[in-house]
């Protein structure tokens, strides 16, 4: 059996010494208890009114939007903005509010009509695929716009 060199005893030495070394951080005195979160803003909640407006293209054909799909649109956007508790009042339409959003979704659907009418036909024993890709941009004004 073969003795370890000089060298190769120091290089284990001192890859074990380094695996053994660390480094620890602590906070000095008690942190003050959170007493609600998320911390509540000492600025003001404005009023925000929201216009929704849609387009829909089919395999690249721009199509009519229905306007029972606008509105399906529009309640989605108004729940989510309430329901992120920034503004005071959330209002649908152009009413006088501190803030305006003019919401537009985009719908670009990709699919084969053939292929959707086959597996309708079939009741679905043959499948189809289609996909959706959602462009929402919002653009927020004040009352000087």
């Amino acid at each position: 059996m073969r003795k370890p060199s000089k060298s190769s005893f120091c290089l284990i030495s001192s890859i074990l010494l380094l695996s053994l070394s660390g480094c620890a951080a602590f906070r000095a005195g008690k942190l003050p208890p959170v007493s609600s979160w998320p911390p509540q803003s000492a600025v003001a909640k404005k009023s925000i009114g929201i216009v929704v407006s849609g387009q829909v293209f089919i395999n690249g054909a721009q199509q009519e939007v229905a306007p029972m799909l606008i509105k399906n649109w529009e309640q989605e956007v108004l729940r989510a903005y309430r329901d992120s508790g920034l503004f005071s009042e959330v209002n649908s339409g152009p009413t006088p509010s501190d803030l305006r959003a003019e919401v537009r979704i985009v719908d670009r659907g990709e699919g084969s009509m053939a292929m959707a009418a086959l597996t309708g036909f079939t009741f679905y024993l043959i499948p189809s695929t289609a996909t959706d890709e959602f462009i929402i941009t919002t653009t927020i004004r004040d009352r000087n716009g």
